[in-house]
């Protein structure tokens, strides 16, 4: 398969949960959550993209993964907020 089919982004350093977003073939976006069996389906690929955000920020750290209509990724991103362990409430 070629290069261009692959994505380019760098994987995250450790394993984070995958939230993904698929082109549904009809004009809308299908966004999957780690843990769940059915996707939302969503009108536009920035309504998509928010909800994932919100979603995965309440999740903690998750890894965004956009796939276009061949299931190419074109678009990776991290969201959300790594817990600090070592933090400390003062």
């Amino acid at each position: 398969m070629p290069a261009a089919f692959f994505s380019t982004a760098p994987a995250p350093s450790s394993h984070v949960p995958t939230v993904g977003i698929t082109f549904d073939g009809h004009g809308g976006w299908l966004v999957a959550l780690p843990g769940h069996d059915e996707r939302v389906s969503c009108p536009t690929l920035e309504d998509a993209r928010l909800f994932a955000s919100h979603r995965a920020a309440r999740r903690g750290l998750c890894e965004l993964v956009v796939h276009d209509a061949y299931h190419r990724v074109i678009s990776r991103e991290v969201v959300g907020v790594q817990p600090d362990a070592g933090s400390r409430e003062r």
